[in-house]
Parts: C-alpha cells; structure tokens; sequence
C-alpha cells in the first residue's frame, strides 16, 4: 500500500465509525474503527512524513533537526512548494480546521 493509498483505507475506516455510530447494533465498529479528525490526522503525518523521507533522499538530510529540515523547504522549487501547500491545506487545514497543527502534534 502507498501513502496516497492511505487515504482511502482510512476514509473507510472513519465511515464504518460513522456507521457504527448511526446504527446501533453496529456499536462494535465504533470501538475499533478511528473517529474522522483521527483518521485524516494519521493520513496527514504519513503524507508529511513521506514528504520529509523524499526530500532528504533527493538533497541528503539537511542538518540534524527538523528545523534545519524546515529551513531547507526555502529550496522548494515551484511544483514542489505547490504540492506541499495542497498537502498543507487541503489534507491540514480543511478537514481538520485552523488549530491542525496542535492535533498532528
């Protein structure tokens, strides 16, 4: 499975939530399946992770922390800047509202 196949197996999973909940002899779903905000939290980390991975497979790892990682997205060109900005918006801050960063954390 690849990451941007997570989605779909998490989408599925956050719709048997949603089922388990509306219907009450499916209660048990509720229990194993994550909730919604949980789900696309897991589907945003392991894009974002996949997305770290990438780059320092490309350009080496830049430095010995995370802020020197952050530091480098300056070297983005324009295709990239544009995928982590989608990825940021609509897998961060649509489904997961403005406070995404302190869930994903």
């Amino acid at each position: 499975m690849t990451v941007d196949g997570t989605d779909k197996a998490l989408g599925a999973a956050a719709l048997a939530n949603k089922v388990g909940e509306s219907v009450s002899f499916l209660g048990f779903l509720d229990k194993l399946t994550p909730k919604p905000d949980k789900a696309q939290t897991i589907d945003l980390c392991l894009k974002l992770l996949a997305e770290v991975v990438g780059f320092c497979q490309i350009n080496g790892i830049p430095g010995d922390s995370i802020g020197d990682f952050v530091a480098a997205l300056g070297e983005y060109g324009k295709e990239s800047m544009i995928r982590m900005a989608g990825l940021v918006c609509v897998d961060g801050l649509i489904p997961l509202g403005p406070d995404f960063i302190q869930k994903i954390s």
